[in-house]
């Protein structure tokens, strides 16, 4: 006798909470938490300060953002993974936070920041000399669009 394996709704769920993930990133980028974090804002009320903010919504942004991945926490003070030092943070050569704000803004195409990669390329001229033609692929934008609106 076998037993049927219940498929993981995952995916669903992921899909489901995206905006949340876009949402909280576009804030961040916004208030420039990386950055703040980057050049020595490490607790909540510094990054408060800095920025303006409230401190417990400052806190349960960077709370949030530690819990995917893009920012971490050790007692009171929060630090960058290396993904957001590398492209979230003002003080990097990689930054991606001006091509995700353009995407998002100007074309309403929402992408994670691995995503912005090749169209950061095309508009800083970085593609390679005699390439020709070459094509974008845009990654990410799990997000109710409607919900999304409201942000």
């Amino acid at each position: 006798m076998t037993t049927a394996t219940m498929p993981s709704a995952d995916v669903v769920f992921d899909t489901l909470f995206g905006y949340q993930r876009s949402g909280a990133l576009k804030t961040a980028i916004e208030l420039e938490i990386f950055t703040l974090i980057d050049t020595g804002a490490k607790t909540a009320a510094e990054i408060a300060s800095r920025c303006n903010a409230a401190e417990r919504g400052i806190r349960i942004l960077c709370d949030y953002l530690t819990t995917i991945g893009l920012l971490t926490k050790s007692g009171g003070s929060y630090g960058l993974t290396p993904e957001s030092a590398a492209f979230l943070s003002k003080q990097s050569r990689a930054y991606l936070g001006t091509t995700m704000r353009f995407l998002l803004l100007r074309m309403k195409i929402l992408v994670e920041p691995s995503g912005a990669v090749p169209a950061a390329a095309v508009l800083f001229g970085k593609l390679p000399p005699g390439l020709g033609r070459a094509g974008v692929i845009l990654s990410g934008g799990n997000a109710d669009y409607e919900i999304l609106s409201t942000l």
